[in-house]
């Protein structure tokens, strides 16, 4: 959540352990993926300590990408709080905010039927007339 303080430099606005709570259940799923990975890699002949070294460096590099992932979005909470309290009317804040990287699969098509100059597009291979 946001943090009492407001969007000052350096204060999370986003605690590492409330990101952490919203990506429990990817973290487990990861986690009972690489012991199954390792089960696999030491009975397939690999010796235990290479086994160790693989999984070790891949714990290392899901912590790093964790860590990643919390500073962008706590810096994108935090602007999106700078913003908010630069606003008179806290309502307008959706016209302020920046479209996602990764919209939703149905945005997507929406846009690009609404793109399309000829009311035709194509979806999974077939196509299909939208009415004008």
């Amino acid at each position: 959540g946001f943090c009492a303080h407001g969007a000052r430099r350096g204060v999370p606005v986003m605690s590492f352990r409330d990101y952490l709570g919203a990506k429990s259940v990817l973290l487990c799923m990861a986690g009972i993926g690489g012991l199954y990975l390792a089960l696999v890699f030491y009975f397939c002949g690999l010796s235990a300590s290479l086994v160790g070294i693989l999984m070790g460096s891949g714990l290392l590099l899901a912590m790093l990408c964790i860590v990643v992932g919390w500073r962008r979005a706590d810096r994108r909470l935090r602007m999106l709080r700078s913003r908010l309290d630069a606003l008179p009317e806290k309502y307008l804040i959706g016209e302020t905010m920046d479209l996602p990287a990764d919209p939703p699969r149905h945005e997507a098509r929406a846009r690009a039927r609404h793109r399309n100059e000829n009311g035709i597009c194509t979806e999974g291979g077939g196509t299909c007339i939208i009415g004008t």
